[in-house]
């Protein structure tokens, strides 16, 4: 990568409506660890397997149908930026 200027990011967090954390992943560096104290330690993000299929076969018809329903609620809301809504 070559550079990647503050005013990019934010012209990305803009269009996106996020934060710089959700764009950016620190990778450990093993040879110069942080201490735990450091601000760039809130950029390691914690490992969530996603085994979403295993998942769904251990629920009951009537949580698939909760699930289901969830999903449509979900489809339904608003998730543009409070600035975007007057389109």
């Amino acid at each position: 990568m070559a550079h990647l200027k503050p005013n990019h990011i934010c012209a990305l967090c803009r269009s996106l409506y996020c934060m710089p954390n959700d764009l950016l992943k620190r990778v450990e560096d093993h040879d110069a660890a942080l201490p735990e104290i450091h601000p760039l330690q809130s950029l390691v993000r914690e490992q969530v397997p996603l085994n979403t299929c295993e998942q769904l076969q251990e629920l009951s018809v009537d949580q698939l149908k909760e699930v289901r329903s969830l999903i449509v609620k979900l489809k339904k809301t608003d998730h543009r930026a409070p600035d975007e809504m007057a389109d």
